[in-house]
C-alpha cells in the first residue's frame, strides 16, 4: 500500500495539471512520467513505445495539461471502435462532467455536432470527420492547446491525419503523435516527423532501463508442419497459370521476375501504380489484365498454403459473389484449373480436412486445457474456421474481431 502512495506523489511532479487525472490506483511507470514532462515543455512530439505500455496515459497528461491551462484538447485514431475504446478511458480517468469528453462521429447532424463541439473540452474522433468539420467551418482550433494522434504512422500521403496537421500548425496547436511502428525504412519516417511537424522524438523499446521491468518476457516457438497432399495438388492447379500472368508482364517488360516465389509484395504494389501511369489505353488495360490475374492468383495461393481449404474457397467464392467482375476475375472464375482446384478443396471441407497446423494447434491448446487462450489469425474466414473447429473438440472458442 505505502508504495501506491509514493508513486501517486510522484506523478504530482509533473505539476499542478495532474489534479485533472484520477491516480488513485495508477501504478507510476518512469518511463511514462519521463516522456510526459518532455512533451510537457510544448513541443510536438512523437512518441514511439512498445504496443500494452500505456501510450494512451502519455496522451491523457498532455491533455490534462493544456486543460489546465484553459485549453480545449482532441483525441484522434483511425477507427471507430478504438475512438471508442480512448473515449471511454478519457471517462475513466480525467476528472471532468461526461458531456465534457465528446466522442464525436460523422451520424450526427451538422447543427447538433456544432453545438457538442462547442460544450466540450476533449473531443475524440476519426480523423475523416473532425477533416470534413474543419474543412466546412463546422470546426475551429482557435481553442485548441493539444491534438494528440494516436496510431500516428499513418500521418502519410493524403491521409487526414496530413490535413489535420497543416491546420494544427497554422493555430499553434501542440501536436503529439504515439505509435508502436514509425515506419520501417528512413524516408517514411522523415516524411512523418515532417508531417505532423515533430520537434522532439521520444523513443522506448522493450530493453529500455526504465521500460524493462514492465514487459513481460516472450517465448517464441516455431512449429513447423508439412503440407498435406491435397495443398500440394490444389497449389499444382495454381501454379501454370500464375507463372502464365508473370511471363505475359515479363514480355511487356514490367517486372524482372522469372520466379514467382522471389516477387516482393512491395513490389506488386508498385507495379499496380506503375501500369496506372501507363497512357498507351491498349497497352494499359493489356497489363491490368495480367496484372490483376496475377494478384489474384498469388492470393490464392497462399491462401491455401498458409490458410487451408476454408480459407482457399471462401475467396473464390467472394469473387464469385461480386456484382461487378472484370475481365480478368471473370477469366479466373471460368478457367478449368481454378474450377478443379476449388473441387478439390470443397471435397476436402467435406471430408473434414484442413491445413496439418490445425491438428498442430489443438495439440498444443491440449497442454493448456484450464487456461484462458487467444489464436491469432490473418483472415476472418481463418477465425471461422478455427472457432468450427475448436468447438468441435469441446472447446469454448469465440471469435473476436472489428468492425469492417
Amino acid at each position: 500500500m505505502d508504495s501506491e502512495i509514493d508513486a501517486d506523489k510522484r506523478w504530482y511532479e509533473l505539476g499542478p495539471a495532474t489534479s485533472l487525472v484520477k491516480l488513485e490506483g495508477l501504478a507510476f511507470r518512469e518511463y511514462q512520467f519521463n516522456i510526459t514532462k518532455s512533451i510537457l515543455q510544448g513541443k510536438n512530439t512523437l512518441v514511439v513505445l512498445p504496443t500494452g505500455l500505456g501510450k494512451t496515459l502519455i496522451g491523457i497528461f498532455a491533455i490534462a495539461d493544456a486543460l489546465y491551462k484553459g485549453k480545449k484538447a482532441m483525441f484522434l485514431a483511425p477507427t471507430k471502435p478504438l475512438c471508442e475504446q480512448h473515449h471511454n478511458t478519457l471517462l475513466g480517468l480525467l476528472r471532468l462532467e461526461p458531456n465534457e469528453i465528446l466522442l464525436l462521429t460523422g451520424a450526427v447532424g451538422k447543427k447538433k455536432r456544432m453545438m457538442l463541439e462547442n460544450e466540450a473540452r476533449v473531443i475524440v474522433a476519426t480523423p475523416q470527420t473532425i477533416a470534413n468539420d474543419l474543412k466546412h467551418a463546422l470546426l475551429s482550433l482557435d481553442d485548441f492547446g493539444i491534438i494528440v494522434f494516436d496510431e500516428c504512422h499513418r500521418a502519410v500521403g493524403k491521409y487526414a491525419y496530413t490535413y489535420i496537421a497543416n491546420e494544427a500548425e497554422q493555430k499553434g496547436v501542440q501536436i503529439v503523435g504515439l505509435t508502436a511502428s514509425p515506419g520501417g525504412k528512413p524516408e517514411k519516417i522523415k516524411e512523418l516527423i515532417d508531417t505532423l511537424k515533430i520537434e522532439n522524438i521520444e523513443v522506448r523499446i522493450s530493453t529500455d532501463e526504465d521500460v524493462v521491468q514492465y514487459v513481460m518476457p516472450k517465448y517464441l516457438h516455431v512449429i513447423y508442419v508439412e503440407k498435406s497432399e491435397r495443398i500440394r495438388l490444389i497449389t499444382s492447379y495454381l501454379r501454370p497459370l500464375i507463372e502464365e500472368s508473370l511471363e505475359s508482364l515479363n514480355k511487356m517488360e514490367l517486372i524482372g521476375f522469372k520466379k514467382f516465389e522471389h516477387i516482393p509484395k512491395g513490389k506488386l504494389i508498385e507495379l499496380g501504380n506503375e501500369i496506372s501511369k501507363i497512357t498507351a489505353t491498349n497497352y494499359r488495360f493489356g497489363a491490368m489484365y495480367s496484372y490483376i490475374k496475377l494478384l489474384n492468383l498469388l492470393h490464392m495461393y497462399d491462401l491455401v498454403e498458409t490458410e487451408g481449404l476454408y480459407a482457399f474457397s471462401s475467396y473464390i467464392e467472394s469473387l464469385a459473389r461480386r456484382e461487378k467482375k472484370s475481365r480478368a476475375i471473370l477469366s479466373l472464375l471460368n478457367n478449368k484449373n481454378i474450377i478443379i482446384a476449388k473441387q478439390i478443396s470443397d471435397e476436402g471441407i467435406r471430408l473434414g480436412y484442413e491445413h496439418p497446423k490445425v491438428e498442430a494447434l489443438l495439440g498444443i491448446l491440449a497442454e493448456y486445457k484450464d487456461k484462458s487462450i487467444i489464436v491469432f489469425a490473418q483472415y476472418r474466414s481463418s477465425i471461422k474456421m478455427l472457432v468450427e473447429q475448436l468447438s468441435n473438440h469441446g472447446y469454448n472458442a469465440r471469435p473476436f474481431v472489428g468492425k469492417k
